[in-house]
């Protein structure tokens, strides 16, 4: 929407166009759709706090399947 109104030769050269994000966002609401649905037992599965996972060494990471590593400050 916006990125048509201004400076196009910019923002075409830099950033992708707000058609292909909302083309992106339906695929994954649609991917999302098992797992999302009403009544789904699958959405118990899904970890809220699989984010904020903190481990002392590498190894208990892979124990706990802890990919991240690290603190962003």
């Amino acid at each position: 929407m916006w990125s048509h109104q201004m400076m196009p030769q910019m923002f075409n050269a830099v950033y992708s166009s707000d058609a292909f994000f909302i083309n992106l966002a339906v695929i994954m609401l649609r991917l999302a759709a098992p797992v999302i649905s009403a009544g789904s037992d699958q959405v118990l599965r899904i970890q809220p706090t699989y984010s904020l996972a903190t481990t002392g060494d590498r190894t208990e990471a892979r124990a706990r399947k802890v990919h991240m590593i690290g603190q962003l400050t």
